[in-house]
C-alpha cells in the first residue's frame, strides 16, 4: 500500500459524532487514517476496501467500522458511488460494544 495521508476531519462537535453523505466519482481513494473512527455504510455500488493486510468487497447495504488512525482506500470498478459515513471521537463519545453471544 502506499504511502497513506492523515484525512484531517472538520471539528466533530461537542458530541464528537460528525455525520455526512459522501457522493464520488472517482475510481480511487487513496490509503488514508482518521483521528477519529470511521464507519461507511454503503448506499450503492460495489467497492473493495484495503485495510492493512485485508481486502474485501462492501456493497449496497453493507458497512465497514474502521478504527481511529487504521489506515484503508477505496478501489471502485462503478462509475458513482454514495456512503453515509460517520465519524465518532472516541475520546468524546461514548463508544459501547454490544455483543449478540453473551460474552
Amino acid at each position: 500500500m502506499a504511502k497513506a495521508y492523515h484525512e484531517a476531519l472538520h471539528p466533530l462537535g461537542n458530541l464528537g459524532i460528525q455525520v455526512s453523505m459522501a457522493t464520488l466519482e472517482s475510481p480511487h481513494i487513496p490509503a488514508h487514517w482518521h483521528d477519529a473512527m470511521e464507519i461507511l455504510f454503503c448506499l450503492n455500488g460495489e467497492v473493495r476496501i484495503h485495510a492493512e493486510h485485508d481486502t474485501l468487497t462492501l456493497s449496497h447495504n453493507q458497512l465497514i467500522v474502521f478504527d481511529s488512525k487504521e489506515v484503508h482506500s477505496i478501489h471502485s470498478d462503478s462509475k458513482l458511488y454514495m456512503f453515509l459515513c460517520i465519524h465518532v471521537d472516541k475520546k468524546l463519545a461514548s463508544v459501547k460494544f454490544y455483543s449478540d453471544n453473551g460474552k
